[in-house]
């Protein structure tokens, strides 16, 4: 008695074997690309000092100052030379927006609020040059962004 192998049902079996597979792999796709949270890196790596205070930053604009005195402003960086230059320039451009326009006896004065992440090992002398830079540049008020820490309380 001879047997024959069935090529045609065997491949079919094989190929419909696949599917269940590739809908998995599709579905853990779909699943890790919901379930991730993707958010931007800052330009710089700045590990912000320790607060029991929390504080949300209320500014639009973010400057970073990093532990070896490097710059950037959002997602670009700028030199120490440059910070002025390109802090004025932030500053006019936000001119179109009237929510950082407040109007005074000498015209137009722009009062927008820069939010500043300095890493904890910054020196004190190094963030005082930034900030001068800053209230150059005719930013009269900033945030110093800080990492919450949960405050402990003992119980007696």
């Amino acid at each position: 008695m001879r047997l024959t192998k069935n090529t045609k049902r065997s491949q079919s079996w094989n190929e419909n074997s696949l599917i269940p597979m590739i809908n998995v792999v599709f579905l853990l796709l779909v699943f890790f690309m919901i379930a991730g949270t993707i958010q931007s890196l800052p330009p710089l790596l700045v590990d912000a000092p320790e607060s029991v205070l929390e504080n949300t930053p209320q500014s639009v604009h973010t400057l970073y100052l990093a532990a070896d005195g490097s710059l950037a402003i959002d997602q670009e960086r700028v030199s120490a030379d440059n910070l002025e230059a390109a802090l004025r320039s932030l500053l006019t451009s936000a001119q179109d927006n009237v929510s950082g326009i407040q109007l005074s006896e000498e015209g137009v004065q722009n009062t927008q609020m820069i939010a500043v992440q300095a890493d904890a090992t910054v020196t004190i002398a190094q963030l005082r040059s930034v900030i001068d830079k800053v209230r150059a540049a005719g930013v009269e008020e900033l945030e110093l962004l800080t990492t919450l820490v949960p405050s402990v309380t003992t119980v007696r």
